[in-house]
């Protein structure tokens, strides 16, 4: 990978979750070449090595397994290493473990019948590989859909001779080749990328040509699975690569925090401004209960402020605000004078406070609160969080296709960008999963 390599990345993580306290499990994905260096990775400290190309099963119960041992707090034993599993397929001359439940004759059967006539393909590859023909059908799309793209990169780089971007780019193109079971391609990527790495360059200017031409061929092969219903639109959407973090997905982006008060005050402008320079959304409504039913969906913590409001409106609010956070699972607490929060501790709403800020408020105390009561709800509501690490953006869109059902996926496309995230957020980093594609 550009920049920082795997064991780079690796090192710095380490680092990172020492200093939080954490015992975070990081996976190594590497290429066949890397095979021999299984023992040096772990070495390293990967809990565990998988091979290219990736097979959506082993993903999965990797996943599964490690996440099960965060769960149970149990060990994994080396001799359920899915390395080790994956060396003994090699020896027995097995290309991938097929799920038993996967007829592959019959999954081959389901496939469109123009997609059977292109001899560059190993159907039957392929579809081991993925898993079932949806999700071959899914991976052929993108390899597809990113052919000019790598293409061209290719003839840049070999242009102005950028051979460390070349040989990266190659050997992306090598493992997704070998995935939709493109073997002839995937053969000669493998044979650039060797020539690459050992500076054999006259043999590359010699090849590339042919090769690009054998690529881009595959551009007028596959052209019919744009007439695919499930790829129908496709084409017309502005994204084919893999999907960006944003707000509204970034497990960087901290979530919303539903501000309840009577009125203006002191407090209120020194919680928001506070609240707000440490990320949060702060969402301030008045007291009133049509606002705050309309508002109940905004935030899985409220703060509620009782300023100086009567003890028969706080109970009434209070009440309210019981029953949402026991029906929304919503965290809830309280600050202002402490006069105002004995009169709300005593209405029937008071179960569902987590803990009180009377004034003067401590905001440091204050926000690291917030930060773990966010960390709270976030590991209530959500899904697990697995981050994946690749500089292809093709290779990229097929894990997170495969995953993204399931778990919450954030892909980066350098280990030194996903660092630059982690640097600046301390609160989202329970349970989670990080893999590395690519490292090599």
């Amino acid at each position: 990978m550009p920049e920082l390599d795997g064991v780079d990345t690796l090192v710095r993580l380490k680092e990172m979750f020492k200093e939080r306290d954490r015992e975070v499990p990081i996976i190594c994905h590497t290429t066949e070449d890397g095979r021999s260096n299984v023992n040096l990775y772990k070495a390293a400290g990967f809990a565990d090595v998988l091979i290219k190309p990736v097979d959506p099963r082993e993903l999965f119960e990797a996943i599964k397994g490690y996440l099960k041992v965060e769960e149970d707090s149990s060990d994994r034993k080396d001799d359920t290493s899915y390395a080790s599993i994956l060396s003994e397929a090699e020896a027995t001359g097995s290309e991938g473990a097929v799920d038993p439940g996967c007829d592959i004759k019959k999954e081959i059967e389901n496939l469109p019948v123009w997609l059977k006539i292109i001899p560059q393909l190993d159907l039957s590859a392929g579809v081991t590989n993925c898993g079932d023909h949806e999700d071959y059908l899914d991976a052929l799309y993108i390899f597809y859909s990113s052919v000019d793209e790598k293409a061209g990169e290719l003839e840049n780089f070999l242009e102005h001779e950028g051979w460390t971007m070349y040989t990266l780019r190659v050997l992306s193109l090598k493992s997704v080749a070998r995935l939709v079971g493109a073997k002839k391609l995937g053969k000669t990527a493998a044979m650039l990328e060797a020539a690459a790495r050992e500076e054999n360059y006259d043999l590359i200017k010699r090849e590339n040509g042919d090769f690009l031409k054998a690529y881009r061929e595959f551009k007028n092969y596959l052209s019919p699975i744009e007439e695919e219903e499930i790829f129908a639109n496709k084409a017309k959407e502005p994204e084919q690569a893999a999907p960006k973090t944003s707000n509204e997905n970034n497990p960087f982006h901290r979530p919303s925090i539903l501000y309840i008060q009577s009125g203006e005050g002191i407090v209120k402008k020194g919680i928001e401004k506070n609240l707000t320079e440490a990320k949060f959304n702060v969402i301030t409504i008045p007291d009133e209960p049509d606002r705050i039913i309309t508002a109940r969906n905004e935030a899985d913590i409220v703060i509620y402020n009782p300023g100086t409001n009567d003890a028969a409106n706080i109970g009434i609010t209070m009440n309210l605000l019981g029953e949402i956070c026991q029906d929304d699972s919503k965290i809830l607490c309280l600050t202002g004078e402490i006069t105002d929060i004995n009169k709300a501790i005593a209405s029937n709403g008071a179960y569902r406070v987590s803990r009180t800020y009377p004034r003067p408020v401590d905001i440091d105390t204050f926000v690291k609160d917030m930060v773990f009561f966010t960390e709270v709800e976030a590991d209530f509501h959500r899904k697990k969080t697995i981050f994946i690490v690749d500089d292809d953006p093709g290779y990229l869109s097929v894990i997170h296709h495969w995953l993204s059902p399931h778990y919450n996926v954030q892909c980066f496309n350098s280990g030194s960008e996903m660092l630059s995230g982690l640097s600046t957020v301390t609160a989202d980093l329970f349970f989670r999963i990080y893999f590395f594609f690519g490292i090599y």
